[in-house]
Formats: C-alpha cells, structure tokens, sequence
C-alpha cells in the first residue's frame, strides 16, 4: 500500500471517530423523546402524589450512608423528592450532609423544603456539581430512566466524576430478577422496535431494540384530600382516566436491567 492510500485510510477512520464522538454528544445533550414524554413530563405532573409515596428509606441505601465517614458529603443524582436528604436525625447519626439534584423542577422543589442539604435541578447524565466535589455519590432508581446504553453509561461516569478518588458509590436499579415477572413486566407495556406500533402503542418515539423496555404505569387518584391540581397536572401531560378504580393513568420509561448488565 502506498503512503497516499495510508493517508486516506486515516483520514476515513479519523472521521468515523469525530462522526461517532458528535452522535455520542447529541445523544448525552438532548434528551431523547421517549425520557422526555414518559419520564421528565410525567413526573413533573405526577410530583405532588409520587412524593406522598415515597418516604420510606430503603436498608440497603441506609447502610451505605451510615457506614460513611462523619460528616460525608454526599451527592445524590436523581434525588427525586429527596427523601434521603431528609433522613431522621436519629437515623443520621453520622452527620451525613446530602445535596441532590433532579431533572423534574418539581420533585427538586419539593426535596429542598426543610432538608439539611440542597437540590437543584440537574439531568444525572450532566449532573450541575464540580469534579471530586464529594465523599459519596449515589443513584436510587435512577438509571432505569434513561432510554439508551449511551446516556446510562455517562450517567455512571458523572457519579464517579463528582465523587473524589477514594470516594464511594451506590447505585440501585431496576432489575428483572429481583421479583417475579408476573408481578412486574408480564402485566407492564413493552415497548417494541422503533418506527413500529405495538402493545406499547406509542411508535417511533421509542428506543429499538425493546427488549427490557417497558412502560411501567402510573395512577392518580382523581379524589385528593389536599384540594391540589395533581388531576389537573396528570390529564395535561396525556393521561387517560380509568372508570374501574377512577384514576389517570400515565406510562412512566422503565429500562429494566438483567444481571450482570450493571457489571
């Protein structure tokens, strides 16, 4: 082969790579359709009634935050309504300070009342907090939402850019073996190749291939003691009203993972 063929075959290899760094960098920069309808819409709509739901703090999380050093700065990237962040101080008995981030507006909102840290509103795959800025790091039912393998690797690489070296981490999934599937993804929405319609019934928005993509369901209860606009909120963001138990229903994104994915 002579020099000029050499040239050229780097040249085309060399724009291949630009080519996939750019796709990689639209892919991380703008969220794709299917997060943005059936993850970020959804929540910001469903914020009042899904921050009643979730205060109980899970063990596993519990031990990691207890085991850290006294005083640990903690970073929680999805944080949600923050429950975390308003541990009791009974069981903080560390001193653990936690500040979180979350890409709905609303659940940030709702995890920065009365809490010992901070929110912000920040996506996990560009997290809003400076490099090696805390002694730990975690994402609790967080990386499930992100419609690609791309955006769920980034979102691993930003926990572990904002955690120091010698730092620790925690992550918690969804996963396919922790209950059994008739429970689960047998009565959940799949969601089929893109360009194609089927038991999802929503199309070419979706991810391909669907595998372990599902639309997991959502319920608002269209009583409400507290006299809010949760109703109101879920019907804007297209849910459905359903007659036998009087509710609307959203589709919330769920990747589930198999074992040894995370690995």
């Amino acid at each position: 082969m002579d020099g000029s063929g050499s040239v050229a075959d780097g040249q085309s290899c060399l724009e291949s790579s630009v080519d996939e760094a750019r796709t990689d960098r639209d892919e991380l920069l703008s969220m794709p359709d299917v997060e943005r309808k059936h993850v970020l819409e959804v929540y910001d709509a469903i914020a009042p009634h899904f921050s009643d739901t979730r205060f109980a703090i899970w063990p596993g999380v519990d031990r990691f935050l207890t085991a850290l050093d006294e005083h640990a700065l903690v970073l929680d990237l999805g944080c949600g309504n923050g429950k975390y962040m308003h541990r009791s101080q009974a069981k903080n008995s560390n001193g653990v300070r936690i500040i979180g981030c979350d890409a709905s507006e609303p659940l940030a909102k709702v995890a920065a009342r009365g809490c010992v840290g901070d929110a912000a509103v920040g996506d996990a795959v560009r997290a809003p907090f400076r490099d090696d800025a805390a002694d730990a790091a975690i994402s609790v039912a967080v990386l499930h939402h992100l419609s690609t393998e791309t955006r769920r690797i980034h979102a691993i690489r930003e926990l572990v850019r904002v955690t120091r070296v010698g730092g620790k981490i925690l992550i918690y999934v969804w996963a396919r073996e922790q209950e059994s599937e008739r429970a689960t993804v047998a009565k959940w929405k799949r969601i089929v190749a893109a360009g194609h319609t089927g038991s999802a019934g929503f199309g070419a928005s979706m991810p391909s291939p669907a595998k372990n993509d599902y639309l997991v369901p959502w319920h608002v209860p269209t009583y409400s003691k507290r006299g809010d606009d949760r109703v109101e909120r879920a019907t804007q963001a297209g849910g459905e009203f359903v007659s036998e138990n009087a509710t609307v229903r959203l589709h919330r994104y769920y990747h589930v993972f198999t074992e040894g994915e995370l690995d």
